[in-house]
């Protein structure tokens, strides 16, 4: 009888793949953004909830987290301001909001610091890319950047 080789499962991930956490109470929402960011070789995990999205920031390392700003239990300002102060010297994800209420979200207190960017719904696939494709975690708090231009295509293409 033969010994087949054994085959060890790997973890293969597309160069320039982010783990993702995207933190969205609407079904539809989170499975298209789910669909787009695995269709890009990402890897994504979604939370329904505030609670949820800070117990898997604490549980697992993120490149990027996309926090709805109207999550039921704790807002997605909560939950990244919760996560900086808890890092206690750990990288934190780049995190990025999705709002509906853009006007309202930057009036909010330290939300321009704490999001690395806002994001309007409905949101444009060529900006998600390019907030999720971005510069690494950053080690520490840094000033929110301006968005990428809102007059991008919706049928561009995500970068590879």
């Amino acid at each position: 009888m033969l010994n087949a080789p054994k085959i060890e499962a790997t973890e293969t991930r597309r160069a320039g793949a982010r783990k993702v956490l995207v933190a969205e109470d609407s079904a539809i929402t989170h499975d298209l953004l789910k669909l787009l960011l695995n269709q890009r070789g990402h890897e994504v995990d979604i939370a329904t909830d505030g609670l949820q999205a800070l117990e898997a920031l604490r549980s697992k390392d993120y490149d990027v987290a996309l926090l709805d700003y109207h999550l039921p239990s704790a807002d997605g300002l909560q939950v990244a301001a919760a996560v900086k102060a808890d890092s206690h010297g750990r990288r934190v994800p780049r995190l990025i909001a999705i709002t509906a209420d853009p006007e309202r979200l930057p009036s909010a207190e330290d939300a321009c610091e704490t999001f690395a960017y806002i994001l309007p719904t409905p949101l444009h696939l060529s900006q998600l890319g390019q907030v999720v494709h971005g510069p690494a975690p950053i080690a520490a708090p840094r000033p929110r950047q301006p968005p990428p231009d809102p007059a991008a295509s919706l049928t561009t293409p995500l970068p590879p």
